[in-house]
């Protein structure tokens, strides 16, 4: 009793969590987030968490009007695609202000080490003017460190994207009345992965993409399973021998050959993943389907059936089945965490989700190229497989336990 207690109180432990993860995703996505899936900061490749950037497809804006003058070189009252060039231009020697002329390496360029940087920084000079050193020291502490470096340098990094989100008449040039400020930054709270792109809105768009992949693998695995095993279970018999023995064959044949020749039989693509998946790990369920429909043939219920002379293959769909698959429902949640592993581990091969999907399983191999600049890239994505895998896992198992 007090086993079965305990593995109650996992069960709504595993699916409470399951559940904030499925209301993590959407919720954090819409207030945590103001980055694409895709977007590229080229700037900040493998940036730590707690960087920030200007994001592209979701931009806000400050309203600073004085803004619009200072990037207005010419005077004539409109924004063209050269001066936001030269803008974005000075905006990138700003950025690596830092890297260049730190000389201590103390993450902040002092006054003394500005002026061996005054080559570089000519285009931000022509931007900020002579006192453009002040002007990004907004702590006034004397130096310069790459947050204020970001923030000094906000108001120079429009991108065509931007544009076209204010550029209201369509003719290619922000004119003062279209201008609403200059825009504002966002943060990786995670960082960025090794093209610069958010850490955080990958992972939970990754998660969302693993947790569908396993829970229509896993549907599609127990169809056939249930299809499988109850023919056997029903005909019995000779058949039911060769039915079992032919999933004893495919027993004995590697998993990762199976399904490598079925990828590469199918094709890369989502649906040939799911359908690669789901043809591999139906053979559990099928053994159990099968015991279970063979028990039901010597009941009352086999019996009352055919005394109604109803067919064959109704007595195994309407009657047989449907009976057999309510003590095998906890068991066929145990397929989805093994789907959403298998797609994992070929994500991981390259054989499952293809870039620039982000799958966990994809996640992971791009956190495996950057983990030395930053460890989130790796730790996130298998922080999220593992709670998604072993909440899948616990619910499953205290269910089929009952």
């Amino acid at each position: 009793m007090a086993r079965r207690r305990a593995g109650d109180r996992a069960a709504m432990a595993a699916l409470c969590g399951l559940i904030a993860l499925g209301l993590a995703a959407p919720l954090a996505e819409r207030w945590l987030t103001h980055f694409s899936q895709e977007e590229q900061h080229p700037l900040f490749l493998q940036a730590t968490a707690g960087t920030r950037d200007v994001p592209v497809d979701h931009p806000t804006w400050d309203g600073d009007p004085a803004g619009f003058q200072r990037l207005d070189r010419d005077g004539d009252g409109r924004l063209g695609d050269a001066e936001l060039a030269d803008a974005e231009a000075a905006a990138r020697s700003l950025l690596f202000l830092e890297a260049r002329f730190d000389a201590n390496r103390d993450g902040r360029v002092t006054r003394a080490e500005a002026p061996a940087a005054a080559p570089a920084l000519a285009p931000a000079a022509a931007w900020l003017g002579e006192g453009w050193f002040e002007a990004l020291d907004l702590d006034r502490d004397g130096g310069l460190t790459r947050a204020e470096i970001v923030e000094g340098s906000r108001l120079l990094r429009l991108r065509s994207a931007h544009v076209a989100l204010l550029d209201t008449d369509g003719d290619g040039v922000l004119a003062r009345s279209e201008w609403r400020g200059a825009p504002e930054l966002a943060t990786f709270w995670l960082g960025t992965d090794y093209q610069g792109r958010d850490l955080l809105t990958r992972v939970l768009y990754g998660l969302r993409l693993s947790a569908w992949i396993g829970l229509a693998a896993a549907l599609i695995s127990a169809l056939l399973g249930a299809l499988y095993g109850g023919v056997a279970g029903y005909l019995g018999g000779w058949t039911e021998r060769a039915l079992m023995r032919g999933i004893d064959v495919l027993y004995a044949v590697p998993f990762l050959f199976v399904i490598s020749l079925l990828v590469m039989t199918l094709g890369q693509g989502l649906l040939n993943l799911l359908l690669a998946i789901g043809l591999v790990q139906w053979m559990p369920l099928a053994r159990v389907v099968r015991g279970e429909v063979a028990r039901l043939r010597g009941t009352d219920l086999y019996l009352s059936a055919r005394l109604l002379g109803l067919p064959g293959w109704r007595v195994l769909v309407r009657h047989l089945l449907p009976s057999a698959l309510v003590p095998v429902a906890p068991f066929a949640t145990l397929l989805v965490p093994a789907a959403i592993l298998d797609e994992a581990f070929l994500s991981f091969l390259g054989l499952g989700v293809q870039p620039p999907n982000p799958s966990l399983g994809v996640l992971l191999v791009d956190g495996a190229r950057g983990v030395g600049a930053n460890p989130f890239a790796l730790a996130c994505p298998a922080l999220v497989l593992a709670i998604l895998l072993a909440g899948f896992h616990r619910l499953g198992d205290a269910r089929s336990r009952r």
